[in-house]
């Protein structure tokens, strides 16, 4: 080929100075490694590539252009053998030891022109062999990279010649390994195919695109396989070359052909008219290539738009005829556009184009066609396939175009008429309409937790099923009821709508039916031509009654089955004994779950039942009730719920000074805090009333209104009423009066003798320990008051 950079050799002149000295190319054999070896970016592509395309043009110069190029590919050797004229013995020199010699310098037919491409074996192996058959004379010669009589360069060395009848060249690579194979054979199966290059290998003729049409019409489509680097490529005798720059301008031309679902433009490049780099692996971005380009891509582009029309028809009439529906394609698979290799019809690029563009499957949006369009030719091919039809779907054609309103007009997601209608006019005329059934989704129902069930898949009433289009005439099966229907729909395979599946069968219940109703049904299914299909609807015969078993009567686990740790400040739902089970109680507490495991409690309920043990004292039985039923069943039977009974009894309480003295114990704000003494009597406070009256100095005397109080008090902080700020603001405004009563907390430094004794817990309800503590207590007041009493003496006599 006519090389770019070679187009223009004088390009300055130069007046005056002294004379010009020309350039030269070193003779170091480091400098031929660089333009046999380094030049290529992918070593066993160049070398395939290279051999091939060379071989190519030898069959284009000669008169085996017909036969194709014999490769052979073992574990240990490539021998790729053309049938051209040959090279002559005093050529073989020039040709394959000069760099930069070449004889297809303005050739525009043939693929090479560097005087590079002979050498590319160099680019993965040492040496080769070349087999020259040319005039009568059978050449062998040995080509190495580098050797001793050559001081390191690359050398030749004709080994044999001999008369021969043949002609052509027989170039032999020595693979370096086994493991090598794979890979050259799939390189050479490519280059063959994106070459359009007649070849066999190993005695298989390989696939290849048929360039002669992409000549014809100047542009193609190619499954992209190994066509990844850019969604154009541009074709230049033998070899492809991908279109990447930075270029803003052609960027964005080239951007226009991005994601065409795994296909690759190719646009073909006229002789000359473009130039490529030395390697041959990518065009060189010269004014001259990026003004044809710049003229090639618009151009093209315009011609898809201009065949979008005929494509969109093609993909109407193919999508009908294929999936029998009259519904936009709404994937690439729906045509068999989506299964093409390499075409060169302009009807069907465009046609891929824009079924691209339509399903959304890519980014054309330059090639999007008119949604008026898409249902024109649409059901214009729905007409030509469903002549009982034609007649709707022309007025329907003209309507939709005209007014741009397309989903008025279809079924579903398809165009037309339903093939139901039939069956509802018949069922209209028999009365029937409420024994039709169907396969669909029921309506949305909440549970008795207000969650919206799973709603799955069964046999509905035929006028609750989502509007879904018949698009076969429906099969109806003549049963009894429902479970006859599952069973049916359960032996039947899933199919798509269009095969005719679950959705194409009605189902006709006729539990009750007289005989006369049945015959109607049948003489009219008959004149309606309905394919249908009688199960056994014979009336089967009665099941046995079962004896009347008595239910069991329902029992509750209650609260004090609990077990866990007694410190309300800690979570402590540790297991339920299952034993305790009681018939009924007058308080219960509702578990929010049907499930005995404690992690499925609610929030609500696991704070409720860390504060148990005070609950326990006032309500000495409290049922758990788990689940609706349970929770009915307990409020039939006359039993409340504790926090509804807790929030009253709060109410019920009246401000006095006795419940302010236990509002503050219960919360354990008896006195202010100064320390441990302090502490303290707060602990034994909260613990026990009587602990209360005690340390306050007073009778211990505990009413039970006072006991009640405490108890509410010391669950109160920790609990959420449904009776909201109407309790809470009467539980606090006592809270508020009672903090004002707080005793002195230097009333209690007596108790320091007590400090040693703070592992006492509430849950050490021994009366022994109990009546001890309270003993030591009033001792310790004793001697408190004994020592007030002598000092005031002291100080009365000093003061005398």
């Amino acid at each position: 080929m006519q090389v770019s950079h070679m187009d223009e050799l004088d390009s300055h002149a130069v007046i005056g100075g002294s004379a010009a000295k020309s350039f030269g190319i070193s003779e170091e054999a480091e400098f031929y490694t660089i333009l046999s070896k380094s030049l290529y970016r992918d070593e066993k592509l160049a070398m395939v590539r290279e051999t091939i395309c060379n071989a190519d043009d030898a069959h284009k110069m000669g008169a085996g252009v017909d036969r194709p190029i014999e490769i052979m590919l073992t574990n240990e050797e490539l021998t790729i053998t053309d049938f051209g004229p040959g090279i002559p013995d005093e050529l073989m020199h020039p040709i394959y030891c000069v760099y930069g010699k070449s004889t297809k310098v303005k050739d525009d037919k043939a693929t090479g022109g560097f005087g590079l491409g002979s050498k590319s074996p160099f680019a993965y192996s040492d040496h080769f062999t070349a087999t020259s058959c040319h005039e009568g004379f059978k050449s062998v010669y040995a080509i190495s990279r580098g050797g001793v009589d050559t001081k390191g360069k690359p050398g030749l060395i004709r080994m044999v010649k001999a008369p021969t009848t043949e002609t052509g060249m027989i170039v032999s690579i020595p693979l370096k390994s086994a493991g090598d194979r794979s890979e050259i054979q799939r390189l050479i199966e490519r280059v063959v195919r994106q070459g359009g290059i007649n070849a066999r290998l190993n005695g298989v003729t390989l696939g290849r695109y048929d360039l002669s049409a992409l000549e014809t019409n100047g542009y193609a489509l190619a499954r992209a396989g190994d066509l990844n680097e850019s969604p154009v490529y541009v074709r230049l005798g033998a070899v492809l070359y991908p279109v990447v720059t930075e270029n803003p301008e052609l960027t964005k031309l080239v951007q226009v052909f991005n994601a065409t679902h795994h296909m690759t433009l190719i646009l073909h490049g006229a002789p000359g008219s473009m130039g490529v780099v030395p390697s041959r692996e990518g065009l060189n971005y010269s004014e001259k290539t990026m003004a044809r380009l710049l003229e090639l891509l618009p151009k093209v582009t315009a011609e898809i738009k201009a065949n979008v029309t005929k494509g969109v028809k093609a993909i109407c009439e193919e999508h009908v005829t294929l999936n029998k529906d009259c519904r936009v394609p709404a994937s690439p698979k729906d045509t068999k556009i989506s299964s093409l290799e390499f075409t060169a019809d302009p009807v069907a690029i465009a046609m891929h184009m824009a079924k691209l563009a339509m399903t959304g499957s890519g980014y054309l949006t330059a090639f999007t066609p008119l949604p008026s369009l898409v249902t024109k030719y649409l059901l214009r091919a729905g007409a030509r396939k469903f002549k009982d039809h034609r007649r709707i779907f022309r007025r329907l054609g003209n309507v939709a175009v005209r007014n741009r309103r397309h989903n008025r007009f279809s079924n579903g997601t398809s165009y037309g008429p339903d093939e139901g209608r039939l069956l509802i006019r018949m069922a209209v005329k028999l009365d029937i309409m409420g024994d039709l059934h169907r396969w669909g989704q029921p309506p949305k129902k909440k549970d008795d937790y207000g969650t919206y069930r799973n709603r799955n898949n069964t046999v509905i009433p035929f006028l609750q099923v989502k509007r879904m289009p018949f698009t076969k005439q429906p099969e109806i099966v003549v049963c009894r009821g429902k479970e006859q229907a599952l069973a049916y729909i359960s032996d039947m395979p899933w199919q798509t709508t269009r095969d005719g599946g679950k959705d194409q069968v009605v189902f006709v219940y006729v539990r009750n039916w007289k005989q006369h109703q049945l015959d109607a049904l049948y003489q009219t299914m008959d004149h309606y031509k309905f394919d249908h299909e009688t199960l056994d609807i014979s009336k089967p015969a009665p099941k046995p009654k079962k004896p009347k078993v008595e239910k069991p009567k329902e029992r509750y686990f209650q609260l004090s089955s609990i077990w866990g740790t007694e410190n309300p400040m800690l979570s402590g739902v540790d297991r339920i004994e299952q034993k305790s089970l009681i018939d009924h109680a007058p308080v219960f507490i509702d578990m929010r779950t049907t499930d005995h495991n404690k992690e499925m409690y609610d929030y609500d309920v696991r704070n409720t039942l860390k504060h148990r043990l005070p609950m326990l004292k006032i309500y000495p039985t409290v049922a758990l009730a788990y689940g609706v039923a349970q929770r009915k069943a307990l409020l039939a039977a006359g039993s409340r719920p504790l926090l509804e009974v807790l929030a009253e009894d709060i109410l019920a309480i009246k401000d006095t000074p006795a419940i302010r003295m236990a509002a503050n114990a219960a919360r354990g704000k008896f006195c202010e805090d100064a320390g441990m003494p302090t502490n303290i009597a707060r602990h034994f406070a909260q613990g026990d009333m009587r602990f209360a009256k005690l340390l306050a100095r007073e009778k211990i005397i505990v009413s039970p209104e006072e006991l009640k109080a405490h108890a509410l008090f010391q669950i109160f902080d920790h609990l959420s009423f449904g009776d909201g700020g109407k309790v809470s603001g009467h539980a606090r405004q006592i809270s508020v009066a009672a903090e004002k009563t707080k005793l002195k907390a230097a009333k209690f430094a007596y108790l320091k003798p007590l400090v040693q004794l703070w592992g006492y817990e509430r849950r050490d309800e021994a009366v022994e320990f109990t009546e001890d503590l309270m003993e030591t207590i009033r001792f310790l007041q004793k001697r408190a008051d004994k020592q007030v009493l002598t000092t005031q003496s002291n100080q009365n006599k000093e003061a005398a």
